[in-house]
């Protein structure tokens, strides 16, 4: 007994990818326009397209430099980090002809009006 396939006659339906850039625009436009399934009256959305096609492109471009510029100042905070003494910066109070090993003295001026006020 012979068996008879069938076809499967629901058409697929097409997957057209989205165009991201101005070129891929155009290309897209002029083939629904050779198939017939745009007019020429529908050359402004063409233009609208290419415009925001590009003005993407451009903000992708901007994006992408900003996220690079991030990045290095993070590896410079880093770097600079890394090179800083732990215990901080010393503060200069010795004076010429004083060794780090003398007890120092420090006046605080100003503070007598506070105490008797």
């Amino acid at each position: 007994m012979a068996t008879i396939a069938r076809e499967n006659t629901t058409p697929e339906p097409q997957q057209v990818r989205t165009p991201r850039s101005a070129r891929s625009v155009r290309r897209m436009f002029n083939q629904l326009q050779k198939d017939g399934r745009v007019t020429a009256e529908a050359s402004p959305l063409l233009h609208v397209g290419k415009k925001l096609a590009t003005e993407n492109e451009v903000l992708r471009h901007e994006i992408q430099g900003l996220r690079k510029a991030i990045t290095e100042e993070k590896k410079k905070k880093k770097k600079k980090k890394k090179k800083k003494d732990k215990r901080g910066k010393a503060m200069g109070l010795l004076e010429k002809g004083e060794n780090a090993g003398q007890p120092l003295f420090l006046v605080l001026r100003g503070l007598g009006g506070l105490a008797s006020g």
